[in-house]
């Protein structure tokens, strides 16, 4: 069955908007935090023009597989998927 997750981005203080929140809710995190940064490096991936893939599909270092991509209104979408099928 598909899900969608949110993700929210608070320009420069995203882990202080994090924290707050965790301390509203009175929760832990599901997991660690990440941060783009803690990625392995891989090769880059221009920004094709004409289909604005930003990162194709492929298989990540936690098992699942991401891309992005921007779409014609400007909107940047980041899929994350268990299983490449």
């Amino acid at each position: 069955m598909p899900r969608v997750s949110t993700y929210l981005n608070f320009p420069r203080s995203t882990e202080e908007a994090f924290m707050f929140y965790k301390n509203v809710f009175g929760t832990e995190f599901a997991g660690p935090v990440m941060r783009f940064g803690d990625m392995p490096p891989s090769p880059e991936h221009p920004l094709a023009d004409a289909d604005r893939i930003a990162m194709p599909l492929q298989q990540m270092f936690w098992g699942g597989y991401f891309g992005s991509l921007v779409d014609r209104f400007g909107i940047h979408w980041m899929f994350n998927c268990a299983n490449k099928t």
